[in-house]
């Protein structure tokens, strides 16, 4: 015992270093001195997996403001007014533009004339993009280009600088970092990795490669800011999510290593639900004449009377073993009548239990789950093939509207509960809550490390998200005590919340959606449904550890709600 509250305790100091740690990180880069007086000013499209804690970070380590804008329907004018709104606090920007915004990047440098750099990821335009008189001198900001080896991103650069890319060598560290092109007035900059086989792909990687985000962090360092010396900033921060991460897994573990396994708790089942129908009844006498004599006494009331051709074999074995009264006292005695089988109120016959009642509705809702499925699953291939970045949307909602419908379905069989039995863990309590609160705070402020605070807009995807959590608080609520009663308490192992069948029937539609991206091409969106399948695996494997310690039910549920929350 105190090997395992020492343990435990480790755990929960593991867990607060974990917070300590990201949050002195998170305070200290999003202090935004702006030393330099300049902002960068970013725009991402809404379907890129875009690292914006990352970009921060990097930019506030040289003392660079920075805003974001993540969306798919900023339009020209809508840029120029938030460049403006920044240049009337600012001196001067650094417009980063990523995917389809190149365009609209470029003829902003050229109106503008406080853009003091323009950064290009990833450029994305179409053939007929007419490029204006971009060239040698035009835009006169310095521009800088990030990408893979594409033909767009090639040709921009050759307008830029004049230079060829096709049959000119750029230059490389090593043979596993960028190839570097500088124009010989150092004002056009172009770094280029090896193409990824799947382009679609491609611009996240780059988003999220911390080899391209040192690049870059080198790039403002150098050309930018016009300061010597190599940024480590990148090896920071990924050092910092790396190690915090690990450590945060490494105290989870150790302390779910420590609670105990669930016991399984009998209780007898409740009289109402017994039927006497598949109770066996002792073989009636071969003699015609005494069974109707048993009937007859049996209607009447009357005692039967003596059977005497019964009695002349009595000698006979078989025939006392026949004559002895059945074990179980509930059974009918070979001279007693039949006793009527069990009736409700109504007067209907009670033929099964309610165990075999609550197994064929599992049955029956299994298939159910099973055809909203594949319902859902339509539906966000269908958004897929849109290009929509909402198809995880409908699967998170078909994950909540999964577990509600089973509470509901099981609704009824709550009340045939009797009290359960409570863990006699309670002495652990105060560790068991400081440890699932630690735990929660630092998956959050992990996610806003690796993703960003993109999920915290106050919109109408955020407040769908909160109602959409509390229903499924509900309905784990539903589904934990029927699963208790029904499944540990009655010795049965029938479950419907951490069932595997049940939670294979949940992650169907997720595969079918992955295989479909894949095939028609989308990969981008396959490893977006690969991220959020292992995030509901990870979060349900989260709720039954948490389940376990002392109070363990109240808090499982909050924490998963919470965590269903993050993932939108």
């Amino acid at each position: 015992m105190k090997k395992t509250r020492k343990l435990r305790i480790v755990s929960v100091i593991l867990l607060a270093l974990v917070f300590l740690g990201v949050t002195l990180d998170l305070l200290i880069s999003g202090s935004d001195d702006n030393a330099s007086g300049r902002v960068a000013v970013c725009f991402i499209p809404e379907d890129r997996m875009f690292p914006q804690m990352d970009f921060h970070q990097l930019f506030s380590s040289e003392d660079i403001a920075s805003y974001f804008v993540v969306g798919d329907e900023v339009s020209y004018d809508d840029m120029k007014e938030i460049l403006k709104e920044q240049l009337s606090r600012h001196d001067s920007a650094i417009l980063v533009c990523e995917g389809k915004y190149s365009a609209d990047g470029l003829k902003l440098s050229q109106e503008e004339s406080a853009i003091s750099d323009l950064i290009l990821i990833s450029p994305d335009l179409d053939i007929q993009t007419d490029l204006g008189e971009i060239g040698t001198t035009v835009p006169s900001c310095r521009v800088g280009i990030f990408s893979t080896s594409r033909h767009t991103s090639d040709v921009i650069y050759e307008r830029l600088s004049g230079e060829d890319t096709r049959f000119t060598r750029g230059t490389r560290s090593d043979s596993n970092a960028p190839e570097l092109f500088i124009s010989a007035d150092a004002r056009r900059y172009y770094a280029r990795t090896d193409n990824w086989k799947d382009s679609s792909v491609a611009p996240s990687l780059l988003l999220n490669s911390p080899i391209m985000q040192t690049y870059l962090s080198n790039y403002c360092r150098n050309y930018v800011l016009e300061k010597d010396g190599i940024s480590r900033a990148p090896l920071g921060i990924w050092a910092i999510k790396l190690l915090s991460t690990v450590i945060l897994l490494v105290a989870f573990f150790l302390y779910a290593a420590t609670l105990p396994k669930h016991k399984k708790i009998v209780v007898e089942e409740d009289e109402d639900s017994e039927s006497l129908e598949n109770a066996p009844v002792p073989a009636a006498s071969s003699d015609s004449g005494e069974s109707a004599n048993l009937k007859s006494s049996a209607s009447s009331g009357a005692p039967a009377p003596m059977a005497h051709s019964a009695a002349a074999g009595a000698g006979s074995s078989s025939s006392e073993a026949s004559l002895r009264e059945p074990s179980d006292p509930d059974l009918p005695r070979k001279d007693e009548p039949r006793r009527e089988l069990p009736r409700n109120k109504k007067g209907k016959l009670r033929g099964r239990s309610i165990t075999q009642r609550y197994r064929s509705a599992c049955a029956h809702l299994l298939a159910l789950q099973l055809f909203l499925g594949l319902f859902f699953a339509l539906g966000s291939c269908f958004l897929i093939v849109k290009k929509s970045p909402y198809h995880k949307t409908v699967l998170l909602v078909w994950m909540c509207l999964s577990l509600l419908s089973s509470a509901f379905y099981l609704l009824g069989f709550l009340r045939h509960m009797r009290d359960r039995k409570v863990r006699k863990n309670r002495s652990m309590w105060p560790l068991h809550l400081v440890f699932t609160i630690l735990l929660a705070a630092d998956i959050f402020l992990l996610q806003l490390l690796w993703k960003g605070n993109g999920f915290l807009k106050l919109n109408l995807l955020l407040l769908v998200a909160i109602l959409l959590s509390i229903m499924v608080m509900a309905a784990i609520v539903m589904l934990q005590l029927t699963d208790d009663y029904y499944g540990r308490s009655q010795g049965n192992d029938l479950a419907v919340l951490d069932s595997l069948k049940f939670s294979a029937i949940r992650f169907v539609p997720m595969v079918i959606v992955f295989f479909f991206s894949v095939i028609i091409g989308r990969e981008i969106y396959a490893v977006r449904v690969i991220i959020l399948l292992l995030s509901l695996i990870g979060a349900s494997y989260l709720r039954r550890v948490v389940k376990k310690g002392a109070l363990g039910d109240l808090f499982s549920v909050i924490l998963y709600a919470c965590l269903y929350w993050m993932m939108f």
